[in-house]
């Protein structure tokens, strides 16, 4: 099953990271996959994120007048540790809201 969860930025833009673990085998072989990503959202935005039972997200408020993810002032370097996780909450610090779509949809 696949989560669609949306995160609706107010004044503060975020960074949210997505992290996916899959393991995979059978009596032949086996293996381990872990993927990471983390997306920019402007400030007064909302943006949709899926997540699955090995997906999870780590969302984290930026400063005001931070404009992308990396190096300089206002940017995820310099921001404050504030992160929460946005899985099966709809309560957030400062002025991000997450809602977790009640219809999850079949994963591909």
């Amino acid at each position: 099953m696949t989560t669609t969860v949306t995160v609706t930025t107010h004044d503060w833009p975020v960074s949210v990271n997505t992290n996916s673990n899959h393991s995979y085998g059978d009596e032949q072989k086996y293996g381990y996959s872990q993927s990471s990503n983390t997306e920019f959202v402007p400030a007064n935005t909302t943006k949709q994120f899926s997540v699955s039972d090995t997906t999870s997200l780590h969302i984290s408020e930026l400063p005001k007048d931070a404009t992308g993810l990396s190096g300089g002032s206002g940017t995820l370097a310099n921001a404050a540790s504030g992160a929460v996780t946005a899985i099966n909450t709809d309560e957030m610090p400062g002025d991000v809201a997450a809602v977790v779509d009640a219809e999850a949809e079949p994963a591909a």
